[in-house]
């Protein structure tokens, strides 16, 4: 009988025990057939201090204002990896591992490296292997479903240099030559004869080794050319320019209409800030119809 008691008392007190543990631990959301638990959510906090580096500030700051917000990102993560493991393709820790290594070999990192990397971070392996295989999950759910449904237009490059740039697409490029003089006089009287015809301007500069500086933007001359120029009309001569105890002569030789050479070189950076761009959207619109078709219970 005592025993029985004893038995009884002992099942009671690890019943107490475990209730205990459960309140402490609570489930905090529920998505289809996996659980959050509160403590998930503290450990949430530290991955997604890892991740700022990766994402937009106000991206950032919307995910970390709150727990509610941060369990909303650690929904997006848990159907993302539930539908890469549905379909049949979400990666495992030995491919992870062996992308790690490739990585680590092509980049001529030493595993010392790596975990001085990890250390500086506050990341285990673990975490840092989670992050990316979740990392390559979405970049493969892009290529797979959303890739195909992006298209950027002419007009998204020209309006995201002029908002990124503060500079215009298109612009006006000036072929510019002149003369230069170290005597004031002598750049007068230059000058007042190049203006009879362009025969007379080229004698001038022909005589006095001008220079030919093609066609150019008139954000690459120095402010005293610029200036000079930036109110010329083909053919207009002009000067004395006093540029640093100089006289220029400038003649202005033809115009052009070119797209900015800042737009050209950045034009692959551009795209890939679209493509990003885009592919946040169309990953949010995505998880957004993920939930609807999805069981996907919250508790805070």
């Amino acid at each position: 009988m005592k025993r029985n008691i004893l038995l009884i008392l002992m099942f009671l007190i690890s019943s107490a025990l475990y209730s205990k543990e459960v309140l402490i631990d609570r489930i905090i959301a529920v998505v289809n057939d996996d659980i959050i638990t509160e403590s998930d959510l503290k450990s949430f906090n530290k991955t997604l201090k890892s991740r700022k580096a990766k994402m937009s500030p106000e991206a950032y700051t919307y995910a970390s204002a709150s727990n509610k917000n941060m369990l909303n990102e650690m929904v997006n993560d848990t159907l993302i990896t539930q539908y890469a493991k549905d379909n049949g393709f979400l990666s495992s820790n030995e491919e992870i591992n062996e992308f790690i290594n490739s990585r680590m070999r092509n980049m001529g990192m030493s595993q010392k490296d790596l975990q001085k990397q990890l250390k500086d971070s506050s990341q285990t392996f673990d975490e840092f292997r989670s992050e990316l295989k979740l990392e390559k999950t979405k970049a493969d759910i892009f290529e797979r479903d959303l890739k195909k449904k992006i298209e950027i237009s002419e007009s998204d490059f020209e309006k995201f240099f002029k908002d990124q740039f503060k500079q215009e697409v298109n612009i006006v490029e000036y072929h510019i030559k002149y003369v230069q003089f170290e005597n004031e006089n002598n750049a007068e009287s230059a000058k007042n004869s190049s203006k009879k015809s362009n025969e007379a301007f080229d004698k001038v500069f022909n005589k006095n080794n001008g220079t030919d500086l093609g066609f150019i933007n008139l954000e690459d001359l120095i402010p005293e050319l610029k200036k000079a120029v930036s109110n010329m009309n083909v053919g207009d001569v002009k000067g004395p320019v006093n540029i640093n105890n100089s006289f220029y002569v400038i003649k202005v030789v033809s115009l052009k209409n070119t797209k900015n050479p800042e737009y050209i070189k950045n034009k692959d950076a551009i795209e890939r800030e679209l493509v990003q761009m885009n592919f946040s959207r169309l990953l949010d619109d995505w998880l957004n119809q993920r939930k609807e078709e999805s069981y996907v219970r919250t508790y805070i």
